[in-house]
């Protein structure tokens, strides 16, 4: 199979009585390339995306519908993934860091009291090395790649509103939309992480106009389209961010590793220096997770 055929994703929809078939490039955004409306024995071919914006037969505005309400879906579900492995990312490393910070003062005092003892050190020093590694590894093989997923379904509801016709179906899908039935079904794994929470504390406090803005409920779906693409390419984009600042850390816990390691002894100095840098590495860990955290807190359904 070819790459251009590996990226035509297939899908049967059905709307009311009629199956629409898409068959729709992925790379673009999951635009229609051709659509076949099937209804009863009949069977119309509605061509591509740029097709049934220019067909005024219900055939294409209802295929052109069902296609918005497939994205829609499919966005929220996979963005409640999305959402759950970024903070999953988070919640890794802070426990990284908590066991870092529970750790390191008995290794060093249990050194402190017998010098030559540095293998206590490096012995103790592997698990958070080994674990560092499987947080990058993690990082690598999930994150990395997660960011696309969602991207596509964002540009997919972007081709519509280049186009007058298109961006009338999007505003009147998305305003029954948000009070349905599917789009409830589609959030059955979303969590929002306690950011409802925060925003119901905010408007407490907030001033006038961040208390209308904090209210607002979506009144233009491609303002959010925007915003939520906006705040998935940071993400994109600070994925190698994110990496260099762990494999940072990783570098000096070897450094550390493998100095102690030929060390006969400790001084108090030696420990105290120990100390600084094991503080360091949670220290900047912890702001890595902020970053993260309000990133991820940010991905909202549509």
């Amino acid at each position: 199979m070819s790459q251009q055929e590996e990226d035509i994703i297939e899908v049967s929809i059905w709307y009311g009585d009629a199956e629409i078939r898409l068959a729709m490039e992925w790379e673009p955004g999951y635009l229609i390339r051709r659509a076949v409306y099937k209804r009863g024995g009949d069977e119309l071919d509605l061509g591509d995306f740029h097709n049934l914006l220019r067909d005024d037969r219900p055939e294409a505005r209802n295929t052109l519908v069902a296609h918005v309400v497939w994205l829609l879906h499919n966005f929220n579900r996979e963005m409640s993934l999305v959402k759950k492995e970024g903070m999953n990312l988070c919640d890794k490393i802070s426990i990284w860091i908590d066991m870092l910070e529970e750790a390191k003062s008995k290794t060093l005092l249990a050194v402190s009291i017998n010098p030559n003892r540095t293998d206590i050190i490096v012995n103790d020093l592997e698990p958070f090395i080994k674990g560092l590694y499987e947080i990058v590894d993690y990082l690598y093989q999930t994150v990395a790649r997660h960011c696309k997923r969602i991207s596509k379904f964002l540009k997919g509801l972007n081709h519509y509103k280049k186009h007058p016709r298109g961006r009338e179906i999007v505003y009147d899908v998305y305003s029954s939309w948000i009070t349905s039935d599917l789009r409830k079904k589609s959030l059955e794994e979303y969590e929002d992480y306690g950011l409802e929470k925060v925003n119901r504390s905010l408007l407490k406090i907030a001033n006038p106009f961040i208390k209308k803005r904090l209210m607002e409920i979506n009144a233009d779906p491609f303002a959010k389209v925007n915003f939520l693409a906006a705040v998935n390419l940071r993400i994109c984009d600070d994925v190698n961010l994110y990496i260099s600042v762990l494999n940072t850390s990783l570098n000096l816990l070897e450094y550390i590793r493998d100095n102690v390691a030929r060390a006969r002894d400790m001084t108090a100095a030696d420990i105290e220096h120990i100390y600084e840098k094991l503080s360091d590495v949670g220290d900047d860990l912890y702001k890595l997770v902020v970053n993260i955290r309000s990133l991820y807190m940010n991905l909202e359904p549509l």
